[in-house]
């Protein structure tokens, strides 16, 4: 045995450098030769005769190759155990290590997926196979490595270009005295109050910035959303036709762009003023007690939603710009995701 080991040259054994190699074999000497020559290859071998435990082992970590014993964890039952181990660890080279030379075995090991099929006498050979394998996984384990490092520069770079663009556009519109226009901010008030309007657009300002536009019912809200879209819609819970949220419930759904509040006036009790949104409402004001809260507020979503309007516009302009490259960008990523395994993507 002693004259068939191979002496492994330097790169072989920095291949095996704490590459831990799983066996599994019923037979205890065999589990001390071949530890003991895969550990003084320079591997860390974790050897049972458990095949149970060994699929636990496999199913928790990783091993870039398994050896497995072609009677274990009974005579003739190995090639089924490496099937298993195929399943459990996918990643994995699994070698069907044999008694004998059986030709007959050798062929059920191959189709049965194995690796290779070695022979328990062969510990040379077993050894410079356990090398290469290693080497296929660390070099598999290199190029999913490059892939995603790959995938990640590709993402990064749109991003950078994106963003260049939109600094372009904005040093564009500035030039112009465009900068700030995103249009006036359309504000559909729901509310019976003939009141309720007026204050608001008198607080918000009279200059173009701000139009409120008042509608009584919760039903004409609906059909005046259809031909405008406004870009915040008020909704008073109180409605003389139809419940406030469900008015409020069906404006979000029609209109997938706008801002949709809910608010009841004070009283004895506090007001107050919710965002709706598909599957959710935000408390915006718990507790409104005076106009001036909810202006300020609609002030702030006004400027928030400028801000958004503005980035959609320039992510718009950048696609129609760049159109046949994005449908490159497109296709190389999903090549790249193609070829990452699936717990890579």
């Amino acid at each position: 045995m002693t004259d068939d080991r191979k002496r492994l040259d330097t790169d072989e054994r920095k291949v095996l450098e704490k590459s831990e190699i799983l066996l599994v074999d019923g037979d205890e000497s065999t589990r001390k030769v071949v530890s003991a020559q895969l550990e003084a290859a320079g591997a860390i071998a974790t050897a049972t005769a458990d095949s149970d435990r060994a699929l636990t082992l496999a199913r928790e970590k990783h091993f870039p190759v398994i050896l497995v014993d072609a009677d274990t964890p009974a005579p003739g039952q190995g090639t089924e155990l490496l099937r298993r181990f195929m399943s459990a660890s996918p990643a994995s080279a699994v070698m069907l290590v044999t008694g004998d030379e059986s030709f007959e075995r050798a062929v059920e090991g191959f189709r049965r997926g194995a690796s290779d099929v070695a022979s328990k006498t062969q510990i040379g050979y077993l050894t410079s196979r356990v090398v290469e394998l290693c080497l296929e996984s660390r070099r598999a384990d290199e190029r999913d490595q490059l892939l995603k490092d790959t995938l990640e520069l590709h993402d990064q770079f749109l991003r950078r270009l994106m963003e260049a663009y939109r600094r372009a556009e904005i040093v564009e519109e500035a030039a112009a005295g465009q900068s700030a226009v995103v249009g006036p901010c359309t504000v559909l008030v729901v509310d019976d109050n003939p009141r309720t309007a007026p204050g608001l657009q008198q607080a918000l300002g009279t200059e173009a910035e701000f139009r409120c536009v008042a509608v009584p019912t919760g039903g004409e809200a609906m059909d005046h959303a259809l031909n405008e879209t406004p870009d915040i819609a008020l909704v008073k819970e109180n409605l003389p036709d139809l419940p406030g949220t469900m008015v409020a419930r069906t404006l979000c759904s029609q209109l997938k762009d706008s801002i949709v509040l809910l608010f009841e006036h004070p009283g004895q009790k506090p007001g107050y003023a919710s965002i709706i949104e598909t599957g959710q409402t935000i408390e915006l004001i718990p507790e409104l007690t005076k106009p001036v809260q909810l202006v300020d507020r609609i002030r702030g979503l006004h400027e928030a939603y400028a801000t958004k309007k503005r980035e959609k516009r320039y992510v718009q302009s950048f696609r129609a710009t760049h159109t046949d490259f994005l449908k490159q960008y497109v296709g190389v990523r999903q090549r790249i995701q193609k070829l990452l395994p699936e717990e890579g993507r």
